[in-house]
């Protein structure tokens, strides 16, 4: 009789150890979960910061001034990135030895500023400046006062 009381006792100590380490797992995974959430989070405010940075010039009649420091931005980063680079396009910029200036005859235009595409992360990877004649007004892609820009 003595030797069954040892055994259960023994028996009672091994389940409460399974116990113990089966809580200890299902602590540690939701730290985990919860950490890598956390990482998700971080780097999905990471992209929103980043892409804010230049949504900021988004949109019509922009002056020159700003269609300037949107392209001093980005031609700083591409010099300073080596991951990922930002490209322009449209008729209100150039491109020289991957430096990207306003066209030179635009000086004194409106521009129209748009983001085009994102890489898979979401980061912005491309922008797209388009000259407006100062004076014209657009809609739905017809351009009174000036010349047509196209539509849709």
């Amino acid at each position: 009789m003595d030797n069954a009381s040892k055994a259960l006792i023994i028996a009672g100590a091994v389940l409460i150890a399974v116990m113990l380490v089966s809580v200890g797992v299902l602590v540690y995974n939701a730290a985990v979960g919860s950490v890598s959430g956390g990482l998700v989070q971080v780097k999905g405010t990471e992209v929103e910061l980043f892409n804010s940075a230049y949504e900021t010039y988004f949109g019509e009649n922009r002056s020159t001034a700003e269609a300037q420091s949107l392209i001093n931005k980005v031609n700083a980063f591409n010099r300073t990135s080596s991951d990922r680079t930002i490209s322009l396009e449209g008729t209100g910029q150039k491109a020289s030895n991957n430096k990207y200036s306003l066209q030179t005859s635009t000086k004194n235009a409106n521009y129209n500023i748009s983001d085009t595409d994102w890489d898979t992360n979401g980061y912005i990877t491309k922008i797209k400046i388009d000259i407006q004649s100062k004076g014209s007004t657009t809609t739905g892609g017809t351009t009174t006062g000036g010349t047509t820009t196209g539509g849709n």
